[in-house]
């Protein structure tokens, strides 16, 4: 680890993203946790977010996967719902984590943020709808359990006799149990008549507590908040002194172009069904556009050799072939 920091503060490449934030920069022979750490590093750099903007979404859960081996700057993971395009919001786990993740978004000032194409340029719920969802629960604060039962039951959790997958709910006396969706474990709210007596993540198999929380964050999004999630683009959760990595110029345009097509295939029968659909071009976010108005970037090549004014950088050290 020391040894590639050494090397990423050394090059070229690094050097000149030190010396203008502002500029636009190619790069060849980055991949894999070079890449990922060479992000981090200038993200460390920076006062604001960087965008780790991959091809695939397989892509960018690899590129997430390495972030527990790094410390300092926090690393968020904005994923894909896998819907195709036109798909409404039906509150799924995936629509939920990526709720989640914008969530994220909305309150970290500086971090590295991993994100796909598909999820870049595809229409995400609204900032407003994001920071009106979360509902927070704390020690020794008050809890109407019919109020939230409520709520959680328009937002598409279930009630069931007992709380062991994701968006289900249990209510026994005065002991409440939640899964969150986009979560790994429920939690257990204790209360003493309407107090919130204890917080607890629980082990869902086993319902043996795990660990006491001094708060809970959760999102919600009701019933008559999803007509009102009207699409939004990323720009509405970028800031202007962001910076982004766009990793592989060519397989990033062949996915968009892909987007693309997938919209004007499905355009005909969104249309069908409602003569106010979006049409493809708008509905899709104008990523080469997107691109030329950028004044702070590194361009992560595919095909390497043929740039002029491109940084080399190798990770592969020299090679003996006796």
């Amino acid at each position: 680890m020391q040894t590639l920091q050494s090397y990423i503060k050394k090059s070229d490449a690094f050097k000149a993203f030190l010396k203008s934030t502002k500029t636009n920069f190619k790069v060849e022979g980055l991949d894999g946790f070079p890449l990922f750490q060479y992000a981090h590093m200038m993200t460390s750099s920076l006062k604001s977010k960087l965008w780790l903007l991959c091809p695939t979404e397989e892509v960018a859960r690899i590129m997430f996967s390495f972030a527990p081996l790094v410390k300092g700057c926090p690393v968020l993971y904005l994923p894909s719902t896998g819907k195709v395009l036109y798909s409404p919001w039906d509150g799924s786990d995936k629509d939920y984590e990526q709720s989640r993740a914008l969530g994220a978004l909305n309150t970290t000032q500086k971090a590295l943020v991993i994100t796909s194409i598909r999820s870049f340029c595809c229409p995400l719920p609204p900032k407003s709808s994001i920071d009106s969802c979360s509902i927070s629960f704390k020690v020794n604060d008050t809890l109407d359990p019919i109020s939230i039962s409520e709520q959680l039951t328009s937002g598409n959790y279930y009630r069931n006799s007992s709380t062991t997958m994701p968006g289900e709910f249990t209510i026994r006396g005065e002991v409440m149990d939640i899964f969150p969706y986009g979560e790994d474990s429920p939690v257990r709210i204790y209360l003493d008549w309407d107090k919130i007596e204890k917080i607890c993540r629980f082990d869902p198999i086993s319902q043996i507590v795990t660990k006491e929380l001094g708060h809970l964050t959760i999102q919600i999004l009701q019933s008559e908040q999803q007509g009102a999630l009207k699409p939004c683009a990323i720009t509405e959760y970028l800031s202007k002194d962001d910076y982004f990595v766009l990793f592989g110029d060519k397989r990033l345009e062949s996915s968009y172009n892909s987007l693309l097509l997938e919209a004007k295939s499905l355009y005909r029968q969104a249309y069908q069904a409602d003569h106010d659909a979006v049409k493809p071009s708008d509905i899709v976010f104008n990523y080469p556009s997107f691109v030329e108005s950028l004044t702070g970037s590194t361009t992560v090549l595919d095909i390497s050799g043929q740039s002029l004014d491109s940084y080399k950088i190798d990770f592969d050290g020299p090679r003996s072939y006796f």
